[in-house]
């Protein structure tokens, strides 16, 4: 186990301070223990409104509990799950999540080895969403077909003014598939 009894109790009270609407549980490394204690002050706690969870090596069992909580207290408007290796299965049950949120407003997906499989769940989602304002999935393993995929969504969902994304690995084709979405969604900012 990675805690020692000092680091247990930290994180113990980052999650028991009801005083804050964020919690910022970045490179805790935390072990599924834990996130029983996270899950339940979660759907005890609409206070909540920002959840980072960057590097923290999220796991299938973690996600599956994780994310039925978030669906239980629908109060979550940012997610950071940068740096965690997310595999199919929690991206899965993120999508689920994610699917069924009215409030998500800021998504961090960057540094989670996104392949071409997880493209079509994601842009659907983004087709149909109608809170995410911003987007980021940089570093992640974006291919020409991968941003095809999303180009589709882009156009379609005029709420995301914000997408940061990686596009060194695909080359120059990526100017005019952006070019195309930018023709139809002209104040989406993009960063790459």
């Amino acid at each position: 186990m990675r805690f020692s009894v000092v680091s247990d109790l930290e994180i113990k009270n980052k999650i028991y301070d009801t005083s804050k609407t964020f919690l910022n549980l970045w490179d805790e490394q935390i072990e599924d223990e834990w996130i029983k204690v996270l899950s339940n002050y979660i759907i005890t706690n609409a206070r909540i409104k920002e959840l980072y969870l960057y590097n923290n090596n999220i796991t299938d069992w973690w996600t599956e509990k994780l994310f039925k909580s978030l669906k239980i207290n629908d109060s979550i408007f940012v997610l950071d799950l940068s740096y965690n290796n997310i595999s199919w299965t929690s991206f899965e049950h993120l999508s689920e999540y994610i699917s069924n949120s009215n409030n998500i407003r800021k998504l961090d997906l960057s540094y989670n080895e996104i392949t071409d499989m997880w493209i079509s769940v994601l842009s659907d989602w983004i087709k149909n969403n109608k809170s995410l304002e911003y987007l980021n999935i940089s570093e992640n393993k974006i291919t020409l077909d991968w941003l095809i995929a999303l180009k589709d969504a882009l156009i379609v969902n005029k709420t995301i003014n914000e997408l940061v994304i990686s596009l060194y690995s695909i080359g120059i084709q990526w100017v005019k598939v952006l070019s195309e979405v930018m023709k139809f969604n002209p104040n989406l900012k993009i960063i790459y």
